[in-house]
């Protein structure tokens, strides 16, 4: 099991107890479709920063950067 959901949530919980920003690399669409429910629970928590490409995106949040990106831009700090 490459995605150890305890482990995750108790290290961006210490983080954010130390008032440190917490980052997520979604690492493959692959794996944003296995753990989809827990890594949007994660994110919504705990995450500040996400890295991802288009596709992971995509599958995480039903993102499609060309219609949406105007929206995310309004919502959300953007790095592209």
């Amino acid at each position: 099991n490459i995605y150890n959901e305890d482990v995750t949530v108790k290290a961006a919980q210490l983080a954010k107890k130390n008032n440190a920003l917490v980052s997520l690399d979604l690492g493959s669409f692959e794996l944003v479709r296995k753990y989809k429910p827990q890594l949007i629970n994660l994110i919504t928590k705990y995450v500040d920063i996400v890295l991802c490409n288009e596709k992971e995106a995509a599958e995480v949040a039903n993102f499609h950067p060309v219609q949406d990106i105007k929206v995310a831009q309004q919502n959300y700090e953007l790095s592209l």
